[in-house]
């Protein structure tokens, strides 16, 4: 073999080279700490250039059925962060406002729930012709732990959405 294909293991040594340059790429990314001013967590590709914060995870605090709609929900919640003794509110940081007093409505979405309707399949993939009794879906639980992250509209109004998948609960008549 020629001098850069020889074997080293399983690896040759331009397997090992490319290995090395790619450690050497994650290296020089922004720690933990640096990235910290920018929100935390990874820039999703689409948010780039944006000026949109990065993903963050939240605890949900509660839900409220949208008007007018089948089976949505607005969601509460608080910027939550892993620690060593589990999850935590973060100190200062960001929270869902209801609207009331003058500030913006930024309760989340469930992306799950967008074409959720009064009949037929639901985002959850589950047919609500199928359930009996009071069976329905109901909202993400208090407490729940989500990815967040903020979006604007077509007129450039930020709002949150978050993805979990809904469950269904009630009795048998």
């Amino acid at each position: 073999m020629a001098g850069s294909d020889k074997k080293v293991g399983t690896f040759s040594t331009r397997d090992a080279q490319r290995v090395g340059k790619a450690a050497l790429w994650v290296e020089s990314l922004p720690k933990i700490s640096e990235r910290e001013n920018y929100g935390g967590g990874p820039r999703l590709p689409s948010q780039i250039g944006q000026g949109l914060q990065p993903p963050f995870w939240a605890r949900l605090t509660g839900s409220t059925p949208i008007m007018g709609t089948y089976r949505r929900w607005l969601y509460g919640w608080m910027e939550s962060a892993r620690g060593a003794g589990g999850w935590a509110d973060v100190d200062g940081g960001r929270a869902s406002t209801d609207g009331s007093g003058g500030t913006p409505d930024t309760r989340a979405l469930n992306s799950i729930e967008a074409n959720n309707a009064a009949t037929g399949i639901q985002g959850n993939g589950v047919d609500v012709a199928n359930l009996v009794g009071t069976f329905d879906l109901v909202p993400i639980g208090v407490g729940a732990i989500v990815l967040m992250w903020e979006e604007t509209d077509n007129a450039g109004n930020l709002f949150y959405s978050f993805q979990a998948v809904n469950q269904v609960d009630g009795g048998c008549s």
